[in-house]
This record gives structure tokens, C-alpha cells and sequence, in this order.
């Protein structure tokens, strides 16, 4: 079984593919289930990440996480519904996590990107998910 990495080679078809990864993220977030005894819901959020750096390769993967964070910021409604709004959910409880993701999407994008192996992707992914919980924790410290 082979699986299908999205092929960005045109501008436009890149720009399109990274809107398109920040819309996914976007709506992601919006499912968020509050966990008790901790300011940091459970979301769709590291799913979107990994997919994206698998798919669309490491910079384009980054791109997006960026652009992301950057219409959070901005104080677009693209967060998690749970917690503050705008440029503070970055420096709040879940700010590691977010601040995690474009170097989450990458590095799953560096390990995963066109390899058609399904235990390379899993271990890419796996990468990932790696560094977002390292982001986490780091907001911990």
C-alpha cells in the first residue's frame, strides 16, 4: 500500500496547500474537549500537524503552522475556544504546545515527506508528536 503526498509545485498550488493546511488547523482546534485538572484541552490540533508536515513537506508544513499562529495572534478565532484570546493563548498554559507546531509539521515533513513506507511515516509522525510534547513541556518549566 502506497500513500499519496500532496505535489507542491506551483506557487499557487503551494499557497493554495498551505491555506488550505491553516483552514484544517483552524477547524481542528474548534474540537476541544476541556480535561479536568488542566488548563490544556483535548484537541484534533497535533493530528492536523503531523498530516500537514507528511503532506506537504517541511517548509510548506512550517509555512502554515506560522501563518496559523500568526491570525491567532492577530486575534482571529482560530484557537481552541477554551482560553484566552488573541496574541495572550501564547504566552499562556498552552503557548509551548502552540508555539511547538511549526517545528512539529517540519521535522515530521524532514522524516516523512514522499517516503512511501507506512513505518517511516508513522515514525515521522511519531517525531512530531515528539516535539509538540516537548513544547508542552517547556511552558511547564
Amino acid at each position: 500500500m502506497t500513500t499519496v503526498a500532496v505535489a507542491a509545485r506551483s506557487p499557487r498550488t503551494r499557497a493554495l496547500s498551505i491555506l488550505l493546511a491553516v483552514g484544517a488547523l483552524a477547524l481542528a482546534s474548534q474540537f476541544a474537549m476541556p480535561l479536568p485538572g488542566t488548563p490544556v484541552p483535548l484537541t484534533l490540533q497535533p493530528l492536523v500537524v503531523v498530516l500537514a508536515g507528511l503532506l506537504l513537506g517541511p517548509v510548506d508544513a512550517a509555512i502554515a503552522m506560522v501563518a496559523y499562529l500568526m491570525a491567532g495572534a492577530a486575534g482571529l478565532p482560530v484557537f481552541a475556544p477554551i482560553g484566552a484570546p488573541g496574541i495572550a493563548r501564547l504566552f499562556g498554559p498552552t503557548g509551548g504546545y502552540l508555539l511547538a507546531y511549526p517545528v512539529a509539521a517540519a521535522v515530521a515533513g524532514m522524516f516523512g515527506y514522499k517516503q512511501t513506507s507506512f513505518v517511516t511515516r508513522a515514525l515521522a509522525a511519531e517525531a512530531g508528536i515528539l516535539v509538540l510534547y516537548i513544547g508542552g513541556l517547556s511552558q511547564l518549566a
